[in-house]
């Protein structure tokens, strides 16, 4: 879906993006396990992994005045995708949950100096997130050629980075030629946890 008009005339228009999207696939776990006596038994079993995808996208144009313009652009993204790493030898309980998110915060601000040269500031935010989401913490037995069982190796771990940055830049046209002189300020912070495999495992 999409939207987009003015909100003043002459001084200001806004836009708005919007997607969903939504898949189903299926996994198949085919595999020898142990029954409760201890008997080989055949697991044949269709373990559905749902995924999603939302993506909103405002975006701001407003003439401050007869040099000065704004532009403000934001961006979320939301991915999620269920039921990962079960297929094959690897049994239901094996599986888990990952959860990605974006978001952008855009600002460009120019300005109009002269007939001749033309200054643009611009600042951005972006914010990074991802996680693993575990439906047992049991450690993982691993027998060879017949099944897999027992809780996700990648544990609840996750990743969130946060970018910063700050620019400006003056242009300058004279005559057949064009003089750019700037400069750029970045900063980055990033919270990483990993605990794959700290249910351990057996094989």
């Amino acid at each position: 879906g999409s939207v987009s008009g003015p909100i003043k005339k002459d001084r200001a228009s806004m836009t708005f993006d919007f997607n969903r999207r939504s898949i189903t696939e299926n996994a198949f776990v085919l595999a020898t396990d142990l029954d409760p006596n201890l008997n080989p038994q055949t697991v044949n079993l269709a373990v559905l992994q749902p995924q999603s995808l939302i993506t909103l996208t405002p975006r701001l144009d407003l003439a401050i005045n007869g040099s000065n313009t704004l532009v403000a652009r934001f961006q979320e993204t939301y991915n999620e995708f269920d039921n990962q790493g079960a297929g094959g030898f690897n049994l239901a309980s094996t599986a888990y949950n990952q959860k990605t998110s974006a978001q952008l915060l855009q600002l460009t601000e120019t300005a109009l100096l002269s007939p001749v040269m033309v200054n643009e500031t611009g600042f951005q935010w972006s914010r990074n997130a991802s996680a693993n989401v575990v439906s047992s913490f049991t450690p993982q037995i691993v027998v060879q050629d017949a099944f897999t069982s027992g809780g996700a190796r990648a544990g609840n771990s996750s990743n969130v980075t946060n970018r910063l940055e700050l620019s400006n830049m003056t242009i300058l046209n004279h005559k057949n030629h064009t003089i750019k002189v700037g400069a750029r300020l970045r900063q980055s912070f990033n919270d990483d946890t990993s605990v794959n495999n700290f249910n351990g495992t057996y094989t």
